[in-house]
């Protein structure tokens, strides 16, 4: 189990930040009866076990190049692309790029279709200072608990697995892998990105999961 990276949302601690070690209690006490898991991104794998979670398909989270020379703004950019009727605040950094939370309105007609998730990640493709765009997630269990899955995937291999059949094994879960986490060399853990920089990160770290020989694979987490 890889002790994550956590970036907050710039709100309190105590209502948002779930600790590492009490993930497993969201699947097992309390709460709202959780929603059938149907999907890949229902769901991430934590500790052996399935967290599941929500889209919340109005809210998006936005990582802006700082090293990109970009005169304007997150809003600016989202006008132009056409979108209308949202909020956005920066929340945070990932080492040294900018955070921005977009908050769209569920009754405006720019947002009514299934294609909004599609539109923003066109933006990240239109725009070479948008280095992700992640649609937020809620916890399926805790109604107003919130995170954000962020790039690199962390994965710890069974150890019979050979560094040779480590790349292959991303490759077909569609990762590439960056090389060893250097936060936590003894323990072999490995970050990996995605050979496509649209597809949806949980689904890409349960793919790898599940196919077997690997103790994990877990995105970072905004929370």
């Amino acid at each position: 189990m890889k002790k994550l990276k956590l970036y907050f949302l710039g709100l309190a601690l105590s209502t948002l930040l779930i600790p590492i070690s009490a993930q497993k209690k969201l699947v097992v006490s309390g709460g709202l009866p959780p929603l059938p898991i149907s999907a890949c991104f229902d769901y991430y794998h934590f500790d052996g076990i399935r967290i599941p979670i929500v889209k919340r398909e109005f809210s998006y989270v936005i990582e802006k190049d700082v090293s990109v020379i970009e005169r304007k703004s997150i809003q600016d950019i989202l006008l132009q692309e056409g979108f209308r009727e949202f909020r956005v605040k920066k929340v945070g950094y990932n080492d040294r790029n900018e955070l921005h939370l977009v908050s769209f309105s569920n009754t405006t007609n720019s947002t009514r279709s299934s294609s909004l998730e599609t539109r923003m990640q066109q933006v990240m493709l239109n725009h070479a200072s948008i280095s992700f765009v992640s649609i937020k997630y809620e916890y399926n269990r805790r109604p107003g608990l919130y995170m954000t899955p962020l790039e690199p995937i962390y994965v710890q291999f069974d150890a019979n697995v050979t560094y040779a059949e480590m790349i292959t094994l991303g490759n077909a879960a569609g990762l590439t892998m960056i090389g060893l986490d250097v936060d936590d060399l003894d323990n072999d853990i490995y970050e990996f990105k995605r050979q496509n920089s649209t597809s949806n990160l949980i689904c890409v770290a349960n793919e790898l999961f599940e196919n077997g020989r690997v103790q994990f694979a877990e995105p970072n987490m905004l929370f």
